[in-house]
């Protein structure tokens, strides 16, 4: 099917005016939108009942705004009764050009879930690395992690795309 290339503007009859339009390019693809894309966890040392640090990378498919949040779900581990504040964790943000930022998230013993508030807005398309320091204190399962429904998940309230439960690559 041939696609025009020009409007008709509306005017008064006679004087309606005919203006071409030149297409930029193809679609060829539309990308995906709200969605977590070179999603990563990284726990170090990788044992079973230990005190880890954690890397999370992945790369924004939305906008993330100022007070949206991304909702980390680790089952099974838990905080070492020695950490400083029991619900909050200290992490550093670095994104695209090595800008960095240092902030805290929330922990929840009970639902054992992790909720970092964006402070600043970010652009589609970011690739954001969050570090968990093994001073924060969080120890992994005693029985190891599991690649079954039990295992870390990511979720996000952006409004550019909301992202349900993602389960991480390992």
């Amino acid at each position: 099917k041939r696609v025009s290339r020009h409007a008709v503007l509306p005017g008064s009859g006679a004087r309606d005016r005919t203006v071409h339009i030149v297409p930029s390019r193809m679609l060829m693809s539309v990308p995906v939108l709200g969605a977590f894309v070179a999603l990563q966890l990284a726990i170090e040392p990788a044992q079973p009942g230990v005190v880890v640090s954690l890397t999370i990378q992945l790369r924004l498919a939305m906008m993330l705004q100022r007070g949206e949040q991304i909702l980390i779900t680790l089952p099974g581990f838990r905080r070492a009764s020695s950490a400083a504040r029991a619900d909050v964790i200290d992490l550093t943000v670095t994104q695209d050009m090595g800008m960095t930022r240092y902030q805290n998230a929330t922990w929840d013993q009970d639902t054992q879930a992790m909720t970092f508030t964006n402070l600043q807005d970010k652009i589609s398309g970011v690739h954001l690395t969050m570090h968990i320091g093994a001073e924060q204190a969080l120890i992994t399962p005693p029985n190891g992690i599991t690649t079954t429904a039990a295992s870390p998940l990511i979720s996000c309230n952006a409004v550019d795309g909301p992202i349900d439960d993602t389960p991480f690559q390992i």
